[in-house]
């Protein structure tokens, strides 16, 4: 016992601290382009894993308390830190944001928002990564005035430069008659005002809520009645239940939200850009 307990404090001692804790790969990327040339932020979870019911290790939970910030959607999305950072206040929520974008859910049978509920993928907004990168130089630049100036600057660069890197995509989709699309679970609704997607639809809120049998057929009718072809997915999604709505005329696409891929965070939002253009074209 004694043993066990002493290898335990040593694990703890040899926990590496950061001043900036992020939980999500795309909140590291832009965390990052605030923090360039000053101090480089470490990520909680890994790329890929699952935010919405993650089991903390004792040695991640002494990383969040020790950390001078920590940069996390929100209750919403990493639900494990709900009661974990409910007392912290050296933390920032994109969730929380004052000048965050918000949208709720839609309803799977009207398409309607639905009161009371928030879409936490709030990162897809170009707005919203902006607002969040001036958060974090805001608070990091009191943390550390001497490089307050800094923060600043490298805030309103990222800005300047993730606005520079849409607008040729952004001219694409303009010239498109259509942009309509089928969302495998509703997930792309941040990214619709900036490239005029149209939604017609979803097969389901989110992964960890089925369908009924009587939306499936209902959006199979819309599907067929409208023509649409395009379906917006995951890498994990059933493609055997994707064909029983679009038959063999749907055009599925894998949109990666997680910027699994990307170097940097605008690299990560063209990415998905140029993903999504292919489809509704």
């Amino acid at each position: 016992m004694k043993f066990f307990l002493f290898m335990l404090l040593l694990s703890f001692n040899t926990v590496s601290s950061a001043a900036i804790l992020t939980t999500i790969k795309p909140l590291t990327l832009i965390a990052n382009e605030v923090t360039r040339g000053i101090e480089q932020p470490q990520q909680l979870l890994a790329d890929g894993v699952s935010a919405h019911d993650y089991a903390l290790r004792p040695s991640e939970r002494l990383r969040l308390q020790q950390a001078e910030l920590v940069i996390w959607v929100g209750g919403s999305h990493e639900t494990f830190l709900r009661s974990l950072l409910k007392n912290n206040t050296k933390n920032l929520s994109l969730e929380t944001l004052a000048t965050s974008k918000r949208l709720t859910w839609r309803n799977l049978e009207t398409n309607l928002a639905q009161a009371n509920t928030l879409d936490s993928h709030l990162w897809l907004s170009s707005d919203n990564a902006i607002a969040l990168a001036n958060a974090i130089a805001s608070v990091r630049g009191k943390q550390r005035p001497k490089d307050a100036a800094k923060y600043q600057q490298n805030a309103l660069t990222f800005a300047k430069n993730l606005k520079a890197s849409l607008q040729p995509i952004q001219a694409k989709f303009a010239q498109l008659p259509q942009r309509q699309y089928i969302a495998y679970h509703d997930a792309y609704q941040y990214l619709e005002a900036s490239f005029g997607l149209q939604y017609r639809g979803s097969i389901s809120i989110s992964p960890e809520q089925k369908s009924g049998l009587k939306h499936l057929l209902s959006l199979k009718k819309q599907v067929q009645q409208q023509q649409l072809r395009c379906l917006l997915a995951e890498p994990q999604f059933d493609e055997n239940l994707a064909n029983q709505i679009f038959g063999d005329a749907g055009r599925y696409v894998i949109v990666d939200e997680s910027f699994a891929q990307a170097t940097s965070y605008s690299a990560g939002l063209v990415q998905m850009a140029e993903a999504i253009y292919g489809c509704v074209k």
